[in-house]
């Protein structure tokens, strides 16, 4: 056998060391492919979820990073840092309401993280003018809304995010 790296047969490990050598030099895109091979050998694994939904949105592979960081809270839903980084995908994606739900348990499991109180003070007072709305007509939310089904409209084009 060669001294060579036998790409096939590297470890999920070591799969996962070399992508967050790529991430550390922002090669997010690079990063992203190395780590869904790592995934392939251990799909459970919340280290290389949590690792290849990063990858996916430094690279701005916003969509891919939603379904990766669902992924992780599936794993491990009690992660605050998978919380906070599911709501800033959503935000990314003009997905507002979906991304505060998420922001406000990320906040509430790490509340002493200011990005995530920042990012949620501001879709607070965006959204207030809705769920105002939404109030006097007696709307009342079933409670988490799902981010199953990733879709667009063109009603959020004039949004200020």
């Amino acid at each position: 056998m060669s001294p060579e790296i036998d790409e096939d047969r590297e470890s999920a490990y070591a799969l996962l060391r070399r992508g967050q050598e790529l991430l550390a030099g922002r090669h997010h895109a690079q990063a992203a492919v190395v780590l869904e091979r790592a995934l392939r050998l251990e799909p459970r694994k919340g280290s290389i979820v949590e690792a290849l939904a990063r990858a996916c949105y430094g690279s701005g592979q916003d969509i891919m990073a939603v379904v990766y960081f669902e992924q992780l809270l599936r794993i491990d839903p009690s992660n605050a840092y998978g919380h906070l980084m599911l709501g800033l995908s959503l935000k990314r994606l003009a997905m507002y309401e979906e991304a505060r739900a998420h922001l406000r348990l990320a906040a509430a499991m790490d509340p002493q993280n200011e990005l995530c109180r920042r990012v949620l003070d501001v879709l607070e007072h965006w959204l207030a003018p809705l769920d105002q709305e939404r109030a006097a007509k007696g709307w009342q939310p079933d409670g988490v809304v799902s981010t199953i089904g990733l879709g667009g409209d063109d009603e959020n084009e004039d949004r200020p995010f």
